[in-house]
């Protein structure tokens, strides 16, 4: 028995002088064993190498097998019987279950169990425990070591309470993949097929404990043993040398394996030391070969024959792009042009990058786009597939009593369980009106309102019951008492199949295929029977255990964290896309190396691991030995580097993208520098830009590349070559699809022409919508096109059923408006009602109008119970004080929601009705509140107010413009009404806004638990300031005698029209008044025209801080930019207040 070793430097034929060797000696002793131990990802690659050497291309006596491969293959010519394997989505669905039994004995870990992928971290500590041969047992000896601190030795303990746990659970029926090696070493000495046996380890860079420990069995036992060392041949294999030396990982190997011989009597033959790969890999390139020798040495030279031209031999490439998408671009076009300018196959060329979880999706959509066959050599995480969302979600639904936003994300899980109009309508209708709770899905929906009547919701009932059929009997199954594992997992086997889930699986992997998508379809395809392994491994190992459905879910999420699916190359050739340090390369010719940034070369080190850095590194120095540390990661990168870096035979091109995908800046890699320094005179091309021929592949490609070109032929960015490639293209796309093209055409060049609506089409659509309410022609004012869009087309934002500052402000209307009713029905006067009285009257008020409105909904839900409280609380600090405010003013209320429509049964105002040049123009609307004080004079003083739930301020150009006209106008026919009514003289005392605050839409789930203390500050006749903890603005300051609203914070004065007694406000007068008045209707009747002619231009106003444009909810329809050719805001002349005079 012996060991020799076969160094050599990278590219140096390692590989192909163990598989010589060892083909020559099973050619010479054909009933010898000869077995080639490689890891498991290098086997495929190996046996083809081991066919294409062989003379006779087969390979009967030699066999390549990785260390699990050879413990089964030993295992099955013993008969040992092997407990089922543990993988890591079992060991994840055990150890939530541990967890959740032993929460209660947990100290540090408790919370940390409930975090998202923490499991995760548990279950990968517990296999590196496993790999480095620590028990249980060893767990506690770490936790009793010196020198740490307590919370260390409880997280110790809390992962020993864990472990201990998981072994318990396991113990005879199962085994961990990590236990495996350590079978085989007890059973190593009973193979035949070992002893006397010819041992190959290729492709290694280390040994974990447990290997080693097998390593010492094998070795003995084997007639000769060879081991492939990655190592300059100048450097010594007796010794490990530094941490910092590149190959500290090559040399620290054969070292522990020289002292595993010495121990077990072992010979060592003299080693084999292959000569540089300047003749073998790197023949064709020197410049390569240079690179190999001296990268990342400390002795590194400079090259000093830079001009190699005569031999054809290329320089490394370094090139720095703008961002990722522009990254992934210029690697297709290389390759592309590797192709087909140097008859190069897809499969010589290999993408490798330090992130293949940031690259994937870019490269796979780029090189799809181009046509590039591309194999992804990574196990893909597949916890964001639809069918996991939509069990994850299923149960959440259960969990929290089928919240609407939980219903929803459940139907839009992307499953397809409802048909697309189906879904829009329930969408609309749970959007809409908000059911809660499992009875209001499980019984038919019956809330109604002007858009979902009796019909519609009979409807809606059908489309519901497609999904909540399958949906009750799962939780009906789920939800009963003394539920057990397999309970649940055969409910969700049945809703499963009700859905047709595995059909719909296949059809879609069926579309992927048909698009050339394989990772996609291969996704799909295998994602319905890794799912129902799932289930039968909680079966199997938990399907006795009583659960529940929310322990059931933590326990199944935690098994869908550990799901992966491995691809397979869609073809012989294809470019392989991998990762820096797992990737097997071989017979590459051309590298490139994507994302060289700083942060990903060398990769930053953000693993927060169960150990912290510091914590491994001390039991480091304890002699505890466990994967590596930071520090030693940070070592190993540079030595899989360098690995990577000496792959290509011919052309090695290195990228980086001077963007990260959130558009922050970063710097290149420090080995652009390195690289440089070795080669002087080596460049970095910034930005590189290629919109030639290489990129053409098929109609995508050149479609795309034209719509470029085209938009910077607008900007004269094109040079002669660019412009002779954009006429080829657009010839071609003109023979080919002229539809296409002048659609593009169209576009680019795109004018806005205003628009008007046809006479007929405008007479029938125009006629009833120049009668109701004036908000008709201030949204005209504010947009002709939003208005077209609102009222002639009705196309109106969704209903919400929620408390939405409408919402709001309709309660305090019906409550001030029943508040008034009930005072009037007792005939009595506002000036008369006591405090006591008035907030009893408040009270019922309050109750009927939720009752009416059907506003106890809100209490199924504490975060609405908690606004809708605080919605009252409002209105039980301004009513007090409205009826304080009138007990002292002259003013008596003569109404709330006074209503135009019930006036004018009796009453004809002429002020609400606008001739035009076709017809008229009639108003109608509601006064929220009319006061009326008769002076000694004999004149009726008339002053109104709006109340108002938001933030909105009101400004005299905005008036003038027509953006806010509504109260002037009311005044307007509410001094026609007194008039009328009373045969006096109707005098404006004033306009207000007034600001009802109290918003429960900044309420959140952290203010539910405070109570409402108002507090009080002076309390006189002069004024009262009223204030909460929440933030309520003081509710009103009241002048005392005069009636008349201050303009404070709640309170906005539009007009000061006429004199009040004591108000000190400086009037108008009438003459003034009336040019006001003679303004704003000649405003209305020039905007009634516009709209009777069907003038709908996209015009939205524009004043110093505010558009018509700001909160539209047409900007998807009408896509208006004020930067386009053809649009433009109407810019309002600037008043600054409402003083006029008779001249204007």
């Amino acid at each position: 028995m012996s060991l020799q070793f076969i160094i050599g430097n990278s590219g140096s034929g390692k590989t192909t002088e163990a598989l010589n060797r060892v083909i020559g000696e099973s050619l010479q002793d054909p009933t010898g064993h000869y077995l080639i131990i490689v890891p498991e990802q290098f086997t495929m690659q190996t046996q083809r190498d081991a066919v294409r050497l062989h003379p006779r291309h087969s390979c009967l006596n030699i066999e390549i097998l990785s260390f699990l491969r050879l413990s089964y293959r030993v295992f099955g010519e013993l008969g040992t019987p092997v407990n089922d394997v543990i993988g890591d989505t079992g060991k994840n669905l055990v150890l939530r279950k541990v967890a959740e039994e032993k929460a209660d004995s947990l100290s540090i870990l408790k919370n940390s169990m409930k975090k998202a992928g923490y499991v995760n971290e548990i279950r990968s500590f517990i296999s590196e425990l496993s790999q480095y041969g620590i028990d249980s047992d060893g767990l506690m000896e770490i936790g009793e070591t010196e020198g740490f601190t307590n919370r260390f030795k409880l997280k110790i303990d809390d992962i020993e309470k864990l472990y201990r746990g998981f072994l318990e659970f396991i113990d005879g029926n199962f085994i961990t993949t990590e236990e495996i090696p350590e079978r085989l070493t007890e059973v190593a000495d009973r193979s035949q097929l070992l002893k006397n046996c010819t041992l190959v380890f290729d492709g290694f860079t280390g040994f974990t404990p447990v290997q080693k420990e097998l390593l010492r069995k094998l070795i003995p036992l084997s007639k000769k043993t060879y081991v492939t060392i990655t190592l300059d041949g100048k450097e010594s294999y007796m010794v490990p040398g530094l941490e910092q030396e590149l190959f500290y990982m090559s040399r620290k190997m054969s070292s522990s394996l020289i002292k595993l011989c010495e121990e077990t009597s072992t010979a060592i033959d003299e080693p084999i030391i292959l000569p540089p790969p300047m003749n073998t890999r790197f023949s064709k390139n020197k410049y390569l070969f240079f690179l190999e020798e001296n990268i990342f040495r400390e002795n590194g030279k400079v090259f000093s024959d830079m001009d190699m031209t005569g031999r054809g031999d290329a320089l490394p490439e370094l090139y720095r792009l703008r961002d990722f998408h522009d990254e992934m671009e210029f690697v297709a076009s290389y390759i592309l042009n590797e192709v087909r300018e140097n008859n190069r196959k897809f499969s010589d060329v290999a993408v490798v990058c330090s992130s293949v979880e940031e690259y994937s999706y870019t490269a796979m959509s780029v090189f799809k786009k181009y046509d590039i066959p591309m194999f992804l050599d990574t196990k893909t995480k597949i916890t964001g597939h639809p069918l996991l969302a939509m069990i994850k979600r299923l149960f959440v639904m259960i969990q929290y009593n089928y919240r609407p936003e939980d219903v929803l994300k459940f139907l839009k899980c992307g499953m397809g369980l409802l048909p697309a109009r189906e879904l829009d309508d329930l969408d609309y209708y749970i959007t809409a009106m908000r059911p809660r709770g499992y009875k209001s899905y499980s019984n038919s929906f019956k809330r109604k309102n002007r858009t979902f009547t009796e019909d519609v919701l009979s409807v809606l009932n059908v489309e519901k019951e497609i999904f909540m059929t399958p949906v009750r009997e799962f939780t009906d199954a789920v939800t009963k008492k003394d539920v057990s594992v397999s309970d649940i997992s055969n409910a969700l086997r049945i809703f499963m199949d009700k859905f047709s889930i595995q059909d719909k699986l296949a059809a879609r992997a069926e579309k992927y295929a048909e698009s050339g998508d394989t990772s996609l379809q291969r996704e799909y395809e295998n994602i319905y029977d890794l799912v129902m392994e799932l289930l039968a491994q909680m079966d199997s190992l938990l399907g006795t255990k009583s659960t529940t459905p929310e322990e059931y879910y933590k326990i199944i999420s935690s098994g869908f964290d550990a799901l992966k699916i491995g691809m397979i190359p869609p073809s012989n050739d294809c470019v392989i896309f991998g990762d820096i340090e797992r990737t097997r390369l071989d017979n590459v010719k051309v590298l490139i190396l994507t994302g060289a940034c700083d942060g990903m070369i060398p990769k930053a080190d953000t693993r927060q691991g169960i150990l912290s850095a510091l914590e491994r590194e001390r039991l480091k120095e304890k002699g505890f030995e466990l994967a590596p540390t930071g520090r030693e990661r940070a070592f190993r990168q540079r030595y899989y580097l360098y690995l990577c870096l000496s792959k290509p035979s011919e052309k090695l091109v290195i990228t980086a993208s001077g963007m990260d995908k959130e558009g922050k800046s970063r710097k290149v890699s420090y080995l652009y520098q390195d690289i440089k320094d070795m080669f002087p005179g080596l460049i970095i091309r910034e930005n590189t830009t290629d919109l030639s021929i290489k990129r053409i592949t098929n109609d995508n490609s050149i479609r795309e590349n034209m719509i470029v070109l085209l938009s910077r032929e607008l900007k004269s960015e094109l040079d002669q070559n660019e412009e002779k490639l954009l006429s080829a293209l657009l010839r071609y796309e003109n023979n080919n699809d002229k539809e296409f093209l002048a659609k593009v055409l169209k576009n680019l060049f795109y004018r806005h022409v205003p628009e008007k609506l046809e006479s007929d089409i405008n007479s029938k659509m125009v006629s009833d919508n120049l009668k109701g309410s004036v908000s008709k022609l201030e949204t005209y004012a504010r947009c002709p096109y939003g208005y077209f869009l609102k009222y002639l087309l009705r196309l109106n934002e969704w209903e919400e059923d929620d408390l939405s500052n409408i919402a709001m402000g309709n309660y305090y209307h019906f409550v001030l408006k029943k508040y008034s009713d009930h005072i009037k029905d007792r005939k009595l006067k506002w000036h008369d009602i006591s405090d006591n009285y008035s907030i009893s009257i408040l009270e019922k008020s309050m109750d009927e109008v939720a009752a009416e409105e059907n506003m106890q909904r809100f209490s199924e839900d504490p975060v609405s119970a908690f606004k809708f409280e605080e919605i009252k609380n409002t209105l039980r600090v301004t009513v007090p004080l409205i009826a304080r405010q009138v007990k002292t003013s002259h003013f008596e209320p003569e109404g709330f929601e006074v209503d135009f429509r019930e006036v004018q049964r009796n009453i004809p105002l002429d002020s609400l009705s606008f001739p035009l040049e076709n017809g008229t123009m009639d108003f109608t609307g509601k006064i929220d509140r009319l006061d009326t004080y008769t002076s000694e004079d004999g004149k009726i003083l008339v002053k109104i107010s709006d109340y108002k739930t938001g933030n909105r301020d009101v400004s005299a150009t905005e008036a003038y413009g027509g953006i806010s006209i509504q109260l002037f106008l009311y005044m307007d026919a509410a001094l026609e009404m007194e008039e009328k009514k009373t045969g006096l003289e109707a005098v404006p005392a004033g306009v207000f806004y007034v600001r009802v605050n109290g918003d429960p839409n900044s309420v959140t789930r952290s203010n539910i638990a405070k109570s409402v203390n108002l507090k009080s500050g002076s309390d006189t006749e002069t004024d009262v300031d009223i204030e909460t903890d929440l933030g309520m603005e003081a509710a009103y300051s009241v002048v005392a005698k005069d009636g008349l609203i201050n303009s404070d914070n709640n309170t906005q004065m539009l007009l000061g029209l006429g004199k009040a007694p004591g108000a000190g406000l400086k009037p108008i007068g009438n003459e003034n008044w009336k040019v006001l008045r003679k303004n704003i209707r000649e405003l209305i009747t020039d905007e009634g025209n516009k709209m009777a002619r069907g003038k709908i231009d996209c015009e939205p106003y524009r004043t110093d801080n505010k558009t018509g444009c700001d909160y539209c909810p047409y900007h998807s329809i009408c896509h208006f930019d004020n930067d386009m050719d053809g649009y433009s805001y109407r810019n309002l002349k600037k008043i600054s207040n409402f003083e006029i005079t008779a001249e204007e």
